[in-house]
């Protein structure tokens, strides 16, 4: 059997969830939900900053919530976080990533940064609800790769209305990483729709099965089309394979995932709450067997129940939706994750 693991190989923490846009799909409720009245201090968040950098993880991501509402903060983070050798990246809409904004970001260590381009002009503003705003995303993706050696990541979230969209989304991205001259791939990253959240009010949105084996079929076919295919690392991404895999497998938990109120949890995509930095700190969770937390009953009870998406959306149905009041709370240190009787509620 492999040793323990003490410390984490990466960690996600949702640096605010308040945001500046009400997107149709966002599966945390982004800017309208029971954290944000809640979250981390500037302080704690820093203190937390500092506990991670002496365990030494691979790569530090910000999430969010929009990231860039906690510019200072997350510029400040940076700076402690790339002093210690931590790869760091930032998740973002887009909307206030401009010229000084992305080279103070570079300047702090940022290593690269993601946006979100939901299809062409009609689409993209349909779902994130801003005329405008596909204007400013392009804006920040150019700067991006002509102004910075910031690696560059986009998200595609596919809906019914922007799945035709996707080949010419990849179109535009090729033109405009070949006339930056810049030699490394663009990450483009495609995962199905999850009814969770705003998802769940807006379910309309989501792609028929046919919508679906056609995008999945234009990825295929852009891999391997030799106009594409040294431009992009092209990822069509399943938010179930971890909560399969892992409990099956018993693999240890190395990529820690933060909420804006210190909570931790087993995964981004189910709403169990393992712990939280303002209880225990990550190091102290680590050395009561975090790393072995998939093996846990309550874990593999709740990840056994979700193998496809309508089953994601299942659980928050019967539990709550990700970030808001009803979250299944077992500490790791304080209460006991091996009690099923926990789980009589549904």
């Amino acid at each position: 059997m492999p040793a323990i693991i003490g410390a984490p190989h990466s960690v996600a923490l949702d640096i605010t969830n308040k945001c500046n846009l009400r997107c149709l799909h966002c599966f945390n409720n982004s800017g309208e939900n029971d954290v944000v009245a809640n979250e981390l201090s500037d302080n704690e968040v820093l203190e937390l900053v500092d506990s991670i950098c002496q365990m030494h993880p691979f790569s530090f991501c910000f999430c969010g919530g929009e990231t860039l509402l906690r510019k200072d903060l997350v510029i400040e983070s940076l700076r402690r976080l790339s002093a210690s050798g931590v790869k760091c990246n930032l998740v973002s809409n887009g909307l206030l990533a401009n010229s000084n904004t992305l080279h103070e970001l570079e300047r702090a260590g940022l290593n690269g940064i993601q946006f979100s381009l939901d299809g062409l002009r009609d689409s993209h503003e349909h779902m994130r609800g801003l005329s405008g705003l596909y204007d400013r995303v392009l804006d920040a993706i150019d700067i991006t790769l002509n102004e910075t050696s910031l690696h560059l990541s986009i998200a595609f979230c596919p809906t019914s209305f922007n799945v035709d969209d996707f080949k010419p989304v990849c179109t535009m991205l090729r033109d405009k990483l070949k006339s930056s001259g810049r030699t490394d791939r663009i990450d483009l990253r495609v995962q199905p729709l999850m009814l969770l959240g705003r998802a769940r009010r807006n379910r309309t949105i989501r792609p028929s099965n046919n919508q679906y084996r056609r995008l999945v079929n234009t990825i295929n076919d852009l891999r391997y089309d030799p106009d594409y295919r040294g431009y992009f690392m092209l990822e069509w991404g399943d938010p179930i394979d971890h909560l399969v895999r892992f409990p099956q497998l018993q693999m240890q938990f190395d990529q820690v995932a933060i909420h804006a109120n210190g909570d931790i949890v087993a995964s981004p995509y189910i709403p169990l709450i393992i712990g939280n930095v303002r209880k225990h700190s990550l190091q102290e969770y680590y050395d009561a067997g975090m790393a072995t937390v998939w093996d846990k009953p309550v874990v593999t009870a709740l990840a056994n129940r979700m193998h496809s998406i309508d089953e994601m959306e299942e659980i928050s149905s019967l539990i709550a939706d990700i970030n808001m009041d009803g979250d299944l709370y077992i500490d790791l240190i304080d209460d006991d994750l091996g009690d099923l009787s926990v789980l009589s509620q549904f």
